[in-house]
């Protein structure tokens, strides 16, 4: 039933343009390489040469991201999973939501809006407020919603990434805000990776098409170039919802189809010279609203994103046991929307439905200094200082209601911002310093402590410490015992939320806390065979929730949540491109109050992967993911949602011809019909809840030169 109205509405900034140059200039120096000057290969050795001791084996990896300077994986002070550009193309990943749906502890659903939602160790919101994202170490939070996945998860092209770092538990100590329940930081490759041109052609089900560009090299003058363009769009699936909210009333358009129509355009740029780094990314989406914002099934619906930044970054080391980082950067987000609410009709009124448009900008300035110094070879000593403003304007309304008089209906949609605004323009401004000690009490035997201040002009103070003992106790083992705090910062969109008759924000808000005891065990029985166990202890506590005893509906620091489990993993790796991995998790989410299981989560995960080379050119990958049983709140009608299994398979040939790879993937491959849960209470659900895409499939073709 539902139209698909999608677009690019505006054009990128010069952004853009800047990355197809560099881009184009890197294809001319590729296609020069044979004629290149014994100084060239001599700044190539250099560059190369310098990561080389980087290379590592599936158990021990380097991570980045747990405290911001590569060390290996079982080594750092944190429980985490490192995901490599070779395995995210081998399981033929679309986005990174086809990533993180494979980490232990880590779930992926879909809300009413179309939007995924991420839930880990059992603890989920509609917006992923508590993951904190990045990229190359900057944060993707920058809107009123105060969520990168929202706005990035769909949209990521997982082409230009090298690796992808997720951190379960707390990381506020280094990252401050968001990085609540975890952190996912995306790594992109370097221009010695590439050094030349890779171009990728894919089409599959629901008319899906993507081309993507990446460029990248090491010019005679020292300078690093790499770059990418993506753009894909897709029709999305037919899912049929056969009754909405309006179900039994002369206005539902229901049965119908879902809308998940979308299309989008992904641009990169990263530059190295000398001690400088420039970053810049560009994100432009138009999408669809899946069932509708009102659990309602709707025609005529648009939502466009605008997400641009910009980093510029100095790193230099000032003594031989000193080195000093400074950046700075700029970003800047849009939305702009006119969304059908209800259909035509609705209440025996609105000939065009019920139209509503909330419109918004941000734009966010900041800095960044931090200092390493090494005391000794066994002491490692974090200092850092950042600030932060984010501005909020240009904030607008257009409807053909009115919200202050029961929703009537006022004619032609016009704008209402003047009496009756969705939110409004406001500054947050915040400056933090962050401390961090790494030491080696004794052989094999580190211990990691920090502690920063987080200061905000709207809300106040907080102060969020860590500690972790990490005990390599032979060369196949290690221990680790963590203790972590974390907050999450009121988002303009609970503080100043407006003019609403279910939900109104509220300007008291104090931030979200959380306490989290994690400990680990790793064992390597044999060079192959790696297993690990995790267990967490997390506990919510001042949670943002709705308060239904004021009317309208207000958000408010209201009780808590907590939750414990377990994290099992077996790695074993079986040829050099060949290894199988499984996983189980184990949560137990519950009402820190009233001690009653947390509504829409699993209690059970389980997942596996296989990869395995059929021959000497060509690959298969599988992934095998459970989800079990997920229960409903207190006063909902409608039994728990069903476990279901899907089965992603893909197959990759290469190195056949002249830098040509297929990839072919079937995802869903024995069509499960499954659906994720509908959040929208007792009065105002859809019976059958949200489905999900039945089997589909993708074919990708590319080239190296």
């Amino acid at each position: 039933m539902a139209a698909h109205c999608i677009r690019i509405g505006r054009k990128p900034p010069l952004f853009s343009l800047v990355v197809l140059a560099a881009m184009a200039v890197g294809a001319g120096a590729a296609q020069g390489a044979a004629a290149e000057d014994e100084k060239l290969k001599e700044v190539r050795e250099m560059f190369t040469s310098k990561y080389q001791e980087e290379d590592y084996y599936r158990a021990d990896r380097l991570l980045l991201t747990a405290t911001k300077r590569k060390m290996a994986l079982r080594e750092a002070p944190a429980i985490a999973t490192v995901i490599t550009a070779d395995e995210i193309a081998a399981m033929g990943a679309r986005n990174l939501m086809d990533v993180l749906q494979t980490v232990p502890g880590i779930g992926v659903s879909r809300n009413e809006q179309g939007f995924f939602m991420f839930d880990v160790r059992g603890i989920s919101t509609v917006k992923s407020e508590k993951i904190l994202l990045l990229i190359d170490g900057h944060s993707l939070n920058k809107n009123y919603v105060s969520s990168g996945l929202v706005n990035f998860g769909d949209y990521l092209s997982v082409d230009n990434i090298r690796q992808v770092e997720i951190v379960r538990g707390p990381g506020s100590a280094l990252y401050g805000d968001n990085a609540f329940v975890a952190v996912v930081n995306v790594i992109t490759k370097e221009a010695y990776e590439l050094e030349g041109v890779e171009v990728k052609l894919s089409g599959g089900s629901f008319d899906t098409s993507k081309f993507s560009i990446l460029g990248g090299d090491i010019f005679a003058n020292g300078l690093q170039a790499f770059g990418s363009l993506n753009y894909w769009q897709t029709n999305g699936p037919n899912l049929a919802i056969a009754q909405d909210r309006l179900r039994g009333t002369p206005w539902t358009t229901a049965p119908g189809d879902a809308d998940t129509a979308y299309d989008a355009l992904e641009l990169f740029l990263k530059l190295a010279y000398k001690d400088f780094t420039y970053e810049g990314h560009l994100v432009n989406n138009s999408r669809g609203v899946y069932v509708g914002f009102a659990n309602a099934l709707t025609d005529d619906n648009h939502i466009e994103y605008q997400n641009f930044w910009h980093e510029l970054a100095y790193r230099r080391a000032l003594t031989p046991s000193l080195t000093g980082t400074a950046k700075v950067y700029w970003d800047h987000f849009e939305q702009d929307a006119s969304v059908q609410l209800m259909p035509p009709g609705t209440g025996f009124s609105f000939p065009e439905g019920m139209i509503g448009g909330p419109m918004c900008k941000a734009s966010t300035v900041g800095g960044e200094m931090q200092f390493d110094y090494d005391f000794t070879a066994r002491n490692h000593l974090l200092l850092g200082f950042h600030y932060e403003k984010m501005r909020q304007y240009d904030v607008k309304s257009i409807s053909n209601f009115d919200p202050n008089n029961n929703n009537a209906y006022i004619g032609a949609v016009q704008d209402i911002s003047a009496d009756a605004n969705w939110n409004k323009d406001a500054i947050r401004e915040s400056y933090a310093a962050y401390l961090q000690d790494e030491w080696e009490v004794v052989d094999d035997v580190k211990l990691t402590a920090g502690l920063r201040y987080d200061h905000y002009n709207d809300f106040g103070d907080t102060t969020n410490p860590r500690a972790g003992v990490v005990w390599n106790f032979s060369k196949q083992g290690e221990v680790k015992l963590l203790y972590g705090e974390a907050f999450r910062a009121p988002n303009f969109s609970e503080l100043y939320n407006d003019n609403n008759t279910s939900l109104v924000g509220n300007e008291a808000l104090e931030a979200e806390e959380i306490t989290t005891y994690e400990a680990a065990i790793g064992y390597r029985l044999t060079d192959r065979l790696a297993v690990d166990l995790n267990y967490f202890n997390l506990e919510i506590s001042n949670q943002i929730s709705r308060d239904t005893s004021m009317s309208p509906n207000e958000y408010a620091n209201i009780g808590g949540s907590k939750s414990d489990g377990v994290e099992l993993v077996l790695n074993y790796q079986f040829g050099a491109e060949d290894y199988l991995k499984l996983t189980y998790t184990y949560q137990d989410p519950r009402d820190a109050t009233t001690n009653e299981a947390l509504p829409f989560v699993p209690n059970q995960r389980a997942g596996g992967s296989v990869n395995y080379a059929l021959s000497r050119n060509v690959s298969g990958h599988a992934d095998i993911l459970w989800t079990g049983e997920r229960s409903r709140p207190a006063g909902d009608p409608r039994s728990a949602v069903d476990p279901h299994t899907t089965v992603n398979v893909a197959v990759t040939a290469k190195n056949f011809y002249q830098g040509l790879e297929v990839r072919g993937a079937i995802y869903n491959l024995f069509d499960e019909r499954y659906v994720d849960p509908d959040l929208s209470g007792a009065t105002q659900y859809i019976p059958n809840d949200y489905p999900r895409a039945g089997i589909s499939g993708m074919l990708t073709v590319g080239c190296k030169y």
